[in-house]
């Protein structure tokens, strides 16, 4: 795929709300390298599951790449998104 190109791709979806595990995950029937920037919307109706559930359904995934510009804008953004998850704290306290 090029930049700023949609492709659509067979997707398997599953999603999981247990007491023990709360995730959801994508795989591709294709090797896709994803980029910064770039999309996935899964096509077909809204998923809901109850708590206690888990959801495995194959459906359409559309991907649409980024741009160049995107791209690069993509990239400083998060560069600045995770510095904000750095946690210092400065304290007079020495342990011996």
């Amino acid at each position: 795929m090029t930049a700023a190109t949609k492709t659509d791709v067979a997707a398997r979806i599953a999603i999981e709300r247990t007491n023990e595990h709360f995730c959801a995950h994508t795989l591709y029937s294709e090797l896709i390298d994803f980029q910064p920037g770039d999309r996935v919307q899964v096509m077909g109706p809204e998923i809901q599951v109850e708590t206690g559930d888990r959801f495995v359904a194959r459906r359409r995934a559309k991907v649409k790449r980024a741009g160049a510009i995107s791209r690069f804008w993509f990239r400083m953004i998060s560069i600045l998104e995770i510095t904000g998850l750095y946690e210092v704290s400065f304290t007079g306290r020495r342990k011996p």
